[in-house]
Parts: C-alpha cells; sequence; structure tokens
C-alpha cells in the first residue's frame, strides 16, 4: 500500500491549516454556545430583546443562513436557499441545523487543496449593487470572523436575559483544550 505524499511548502501548509483550525474553531464554539443556550428557559431564546437581531433566535438563524450563503459560493452553487426566508422550526433545531451546517463547512474546508483556497470567486451583492471577486481563503476567513462576530452578540443578549455562566468561546481556549487533548 503507498502513501501520498504532498509536496507543500510551509506557506502553503500555514495557510491550509489557519483555514481548518478557523472552521474548527467555528464549529467548537457554535456547539459550545448551542449547548449553553439549549439548557437555558428555551421562551427565553425566542424574547425581543435590542441588537443586531431582535432575538437570540434570529440571530442563530442569521449566523447559519449566512454561512449557508458563504458555502454555497465557495461550492459556485448559484441556486440555494437562505435558512431565514423559510425556516419555521424550533429555536432547538436551528440551532441543532447550524451546528450540522458548521460540520458541513468544516469538513469542506479539509477537502480543499491549496490551489482551491486561492482560486477566485465571484460574489455579486445586489444588497449594495456591487459585485467582486475574492480568494476562498478570503471568504472562509470573513465567514468565520462573521460568525465569531455574531456569536458575541448572543452572549451578550443571554446576559442581558439573565443567563448566567456562558462558556467562554474564545480562540485561546479552543486552543488550550485542543492541546491538553494531545
Amino acid at each position: 500500500m503507498s502513501s501520498l505524499h504532498l509536496n507543500w511548502n510551509k506557506k502553503d501548509l500555514a495557510m491550509q491549516s489557519i483555514l481548518k483550525r478557523a472552521t474548527e474553531y467555528n464549529l467548537w464554539a457554535s456547539k459550545k454556545q448551542g449547548d449553553f443556550l439549549l439548557a437555558q428557559d428555551l421562551t427565553l431564546l425566542d424574547q425581543t430583546i435590542e441588537n443586531s437581531f431582535p432575538s437570540i433566535r434570529d440571530t442563530i438563524i442569521h449566523i447559519w443562513s449566512a454561512q449557508v450563503g458563504w458555502l454555497s459560493r465557495l461550492q459556485n452553487i448559484e441556486s440555494f436557499v437562505y435558512p431565514r426566508d423559510n425556516f419555521n422550526g424550533s429555536t432547538s433545531e436551528a440551532i441543532q441545523l447550524m451546528n450540522d451546517q458548521n460540520e458541513e463547512f468544516n469538513d469542506y474546508v479539509g477537502s480543499l487543496t491549496m490551489e482551491e483556497c486561492s482560486e477566485n470567486v465571484p460574489i455579486e451583492l445586489k444588497h449594495y449593487n456591487t459585485s467582486t471577486e475574492l480568494s476562498r481563503a478570503e471568504i472562509i476567513q470573513h465567514c468565520m470572523n462573521h460568525s465569531t462576530y455574531h456569536r458575541g452578540q448572543l452572549i451578550t443578549m443571554a446576559r442581558q436575559l439573565g443567563m448566567i455562566n456562558p462558556p467562554s468561546t474564545d480562540l485561546f481556549f479552543f486552543l488550550l483544550e485542543k492541546k491538553i487533548e494531545k
């Protein structure tokens, strides 16, 4: 049985490793936060609160929808439906489906070659009446950063609703946990 040896240079390996680590972190942080939210009074997740989105539920669906949209663009899927446009399930279901989507995103990034990471993807932003091209690596970085931003909002919203002891989902704690597991 022969093994495949890829000849990536350190720069390429570092970029691919960073992208994969970002999606692994996103999955870890979303699961931790989802577990915390599911352990709360679930009626609070639908309560209206002042923020970018009017509830924890709406923020979760926004994160999920953005990731669906970006992953579809990365995969050159032109026709897709954002969850925000048709999801009518419970908040618990939304959390589970978002985490399933996080796993799909993580698996996709793990399958990319360095060449694919560097390839440009056309982006049309109808809401802003503009279009551009970004590399897959840039899109992945943007999407993971976007999810992190809104996870921070979710913790603020949870605290405003009286939820105590939210998990720390800082990247440092993800890295520490991974080192301990080794």
